[in-house]
């Protein structure tokens, strides 16, 4: 019985020390439940998962998660929008927020929307592409945005 027991200890005692982590240190799970949209690129694949942006790299087939501590500039994402021309990904916000996340990695902030003065909230419902141009359908009209320049038409 107790030759078991010893032996049951020796078994489980490296599994347990196994499972702790160091301490300072933090072990993030991805919820990848609830996808509720998808963008393909020429090497990753974007999706929204419970408003959190992530990427599947097609080459290293490893998944990066993206927040507001390593790339992006606001949080809750609403939508992402992806311009095969230009190799970038519009992220938007409900605050009015845009993030340009490109292929290359960079990211370009355009918060004109979010940090104009409004009595109500300025909800992006639509993105569109054309003659390097980004068309932002907002609640209160229709935003141009100059994707070579960054600035607002």
């Amino acid at each position: 019985m107790i030759k078991r027991l010893l032996l049951i200890l020796n078994v489980l005692i490296p599994l347990i020390t196994f499972a702790q982590t160091t301490t300072g240190s933090w072990k993030v799970y991805s919820r990848y439940t609830n996808i509720s949209k998808m963008e393909q690129t020429p090497d990753k694949v974007y999706f929204l998962s419970s408003n959190s942006l992530y990427s599947y790299d097609k080459n290293t087939q490893q998944t990066y998660s993206y927040s507001s501590l390593n790339k992006l500039n606001d949080n809750y994402i609403k939508d992402i929008y992806y311009n095969t021309e230009g190799k970038y990904i519009v992220i938007t916000y409900p605050t009015g927020n845009i993030d340009l996340l490109y292929d290359n990695g960079n990211v370009v902030n355009v918060s004109l929307i979010k940090d104009a003065v409004f009595t109500f909230n300025p909800d992006i419902n639509d993105v569109a592409f054309m003659d390097n141009n980004i068309y932002i359908d907002t609640k209160y009209g229709l935003v141009v945005y100059d994707e070579q320049n960054h600035k607002v038409k």
